[in-house]
């Protein structure tokens, strides 16, 4: 489901509290930012807020499960 938003040029978030294969994505285009447990959340904040200023966007946690942010 990342992939697909990102194809479509989604800006993604990505949040795992542990080791995941979502981490992969780090540094591929549209994904603003992965994070994992323990990360600063003055960053995630940051990232987040800038969320769906001007494309589709969605924050995706390690579980596969999105959430559309409009």
């Amino acid at each position: 489901m990342t992939q697909w938003m990102v194809s479509r040029d989604w800006q993604v978030a990505v949040i795992t509290p542990r080791r995941s294969p979502l981490q992969d994505l780090a540094g591929t285009d549209g994904i603003v930012g992965v994070f994992q447990a323990g990360a600063d959340s003055n960053e995630i904040e940051r990232v987040l807020d800038n969320l769906g200023r001007r494309t589709p966007s969605s924050l995706t946690t390690s579980n596969c499960s999105a959430r559309t942010v409009r």
